[in-house]
């Protein structure tokens, strides 16, 4: 029999108990990037001694939204979580660059070319053009969360 990493089990944690991750309101964009947070924490833990902790507070955290503990906050134990691997590993989550760079983009268009019909919309598009370059360069550097 095919021996299942901790990862998978956790997935087939998440898909059993989906009620409960609901009612935590992880789903979505959440649930993908709860989901790749197990994922990544488990890659780095044999090398990271914090992801190998983390991997505990995960199990932790994933007993405790499936037992339904309404006092239990899962959102500040996994944003540090994700601040470490950002932090550490260098990763960045999904659509990171583009917020960054369409902000900028607007920012400084607007700055150069003006604050009027013109100089914002120029801007944003250019932020947007760059994030998208950054974000899948990102990707196909396996740097995404």
């Amino acid at each position: 029999m095919e021996k299942l990493s901790w990862s998978r089990i956790q997935m087939d944690l998440i898909k059993q108990h989906n009620s409960q991750f609901i009612k935590k309101g992880i789903v979505g964009p959440d649930l993908e990037l709860f989901k790749n947070t197990i994922i990544r924490t488990n890659n780095f833990q044999i090398e990271c001694k914090e992801c190998e902790r983390n991997k505990q507070k995960i199990e932790e955290m994933m007993k405790n939204i499936i037992d339904g503990h309404e006092s239990y906050d899962y959102v500040d134990e996994f944003e540090e979580i994700t601040i470490h691997l950002r932090e550490e590993h260098n990763l960045v989550e999904k659509g990171y660059y583009m917020a960054k760079f369409s902000t900028s983009g607007t920012l400084i268009g607007g700055a150069i070319l003006g604050f009027d019909h013109i100089g914002l919309p120029i801007g944003f598009i250019v932020g947007i053009i760059l994030g998208t370059f950054w974000d899948r360069k990102s990707k196909s550097q396996r740097k995404v969360i």
